[in-house]
This record gives C-alpha cells, structure tokens and sequence, in this order.
C-alpha cells in the first residue's frame, strides 16, 4: 500500500515536460512592465516596439531613478508617470496596480 501511495505521489510531482517549440509572444500595443535593471525593461520594449504605442512603469522604491531614466529616454512612447508599489513581496498590490491600469 506504501509503495503504491509514493509511486503516485512521484507521479504528480513530476513537471510537465518542457514544450521548446513553443511560439514567440505576439507584439502588443501597450505593456505593463515591472521594472528592474534598465537592459530587459529595454529589451521587453524593444521586442514589442514594431506595434507598441502605451507602457506603464510599475517600480518599487528602489527601482523608482530607473523608470523615470526609462520615460525620459524613450520620448517617442507614451508612458505614464512610474507607478510606485509599497511591498515587492505583496502579489496583490501589484495585482491592484495593475488593475487600476
């Protein structure tokens, strides 16, 4: 009974496998990006640029200097004023912020 019960529990502990086909995202015309280090913030922008036209910036405090760097260099996007988020480790107030957008 023991053995049967783990060789189930292994069973459903084991990850999916990994579909390496899988197709690029799509370009979208406004993104919501979370920001961190300036190079992926311009790398999501850039990858989406062929069709983007509105991104909004949710930062933390400390990330704050690198989304204001990001609206000023990037003149030909709308982009809304950073929107500032109290605890990085609180899912929902991201999920409030990105809400409100």
């Amino acid at each position: 009974m023991v053995w049967l019960l783990k060789k189930r529990l292994e069973k459903q502990l084991q990850s999916p496998p990994l579909n390496l086909d899988k197709q690029s995202p799509v370009p979208h015309r406004g993104l919501i990006l979370l920001v961190s280090r300036p190079e992926p913030c311009k790398a999501a922008i850039e990858f989406h640029s062929p069709v983007l036209e509105r991104c909004w910036l949710i930062c933390s405090q400390a990330s704050l200097s690198t989304a204001k760097e990001l609206k000023e260099e990037l003149t030909q996007l709308r982009i809304a004023d950073p929107i500032v988020v109290n605890d990085v480790y609180d899912p929902i107030e991201f999920f409030q912020k990105v809400k409100g957008i």
